[in-house]
């Protein structure tokens, strides 16, 4: 993971009179900013959280990545002169439009920021998705209450992320209920055997049915039958979605709905998670904030 922060960061470039704004700093983000002022122009990076760092920061549990290192690699990229606006929701507190008039190419980043709620589990108090989860444990520092008997929902490497934390913080019954069977696990083989050795259950090939309070029933995709799991809180890790509130953006199968890395307005751009990115991981992400930025040079004339 750390490897993966790198950004071969050497100096800044000798100013060339472009002005970039870039929206959301995550990997993608924060690379394409890296990029950009290495080779001379101009770059405000808007976040809408009260820190830097996007999915590093608060998607990534802390025994993964360490806030601390987070904090060096960001800090490289503002000593290279990043202006940094924290607490601004572009097309809320700013619009799109009126960072387009004050720039010559504005860079839209924000990732999927946001945790997808299965229907038949929304305005549910006892359910969280995991988006949410992960976020709280790193904000407070693992400082949070974790209830004695956890149901997650999902079986990739978030969901791990959900599981492993809510172990180390002490949670003593543990279920991750997936939809894939062992040999169709979207998790890693790593992530998955870390979770099991810390005691959590698996139970491979349940569709979740039907919903009462805090109690779910499953059924299995082959055997006959259904199961129920109460619990005293439920988690969803069954995938991201993005928020691009008044950015102008059609979001389609998790990805704008653009040809390329350009909005109609080719001052606008389109990077990291919620582009054409096949690979939505942090060292994919960071490869495609420097492709977009090679892109955005010759957009903008300067080498």
């Amino acid at each position: 993971m750390e490897e993966a922060l790198k950004m071969d960061i050497v100096k800044k470039g000798t100013p060339n009179g472009k002005k970039v704004a870039v929206i959301g700093s995550g990997p993608a983000g924060l690379t394409v900013a890296a990029e950009l002022l290495k080779k001379g122009c101009e770059v405000e990076i808007f976040e809408k959280e009260a820190k830097l760092g996007g999915y590093l920061r608060y998607g990534i549990p802390e025994y993964r990545l360490p806030d601390h290192i987070v904090d060096v690699e960001i800090e490289r990229i503002i000593k290279l002169g990043l202006k940094v606006h924290k607490n601004v929701q572009v097309g809320k507190d700013i619009t799109l439009k009126e960072l387009a008039s004050k720039h010559d190419v504005v860079v839209i980043a924000t990732g999927l920021s946001e945790g997808k709620m299965l229907p038949m589990f929304k305005d549910n108090p006892f359910v969280e998705t995991a988006v949410s989860f992960l976020k709280r444990a790193k904000e407070n520092k693992g400082k949070i209450l974790v209830e004695d008997n956890v149901l997650v929902i999902g079986g990739g490497d978030v969901a791990m992320d959900v599981c492993t934390t809510l172990k180390l913080l002490g949670a003593p019954n543990v279920t991750d209920v997936v939809y894939e069977e062992f040999f169709e696990f979207r998790a890693s083989k790593k992530e998955l055997e870390g979770a099991q050795q810390m005691g959590v259950t698996i139970m491979d090939g349940y569709v979740p049915t039907e919903v009462e309070k805090n109690t779910v029933t499953f059924k299995h995709r082959r055997i006959p039958g259904s199961v129920k799991i109460t619990a005293d809180k439920i988690i969803l890790a069954v995938g991201q979605a993005a928020d691009v509130e008044g950015l102008g953006i059609t979001i389609v199968k998790g990805e704008a709905d653009i040809v390329g890395y350009q909005l109609e307005d080719k001052k606008i751009w389109v990077g990291g998670d919620i582009s054409h990115n096949p690979e939505k991981t942090v060292v994919g992400s960071v490869r495609n904030g420097k492709e977009l930025a090679y892109y955005i040079s010759k957009f903008l004339g300067v080498k």
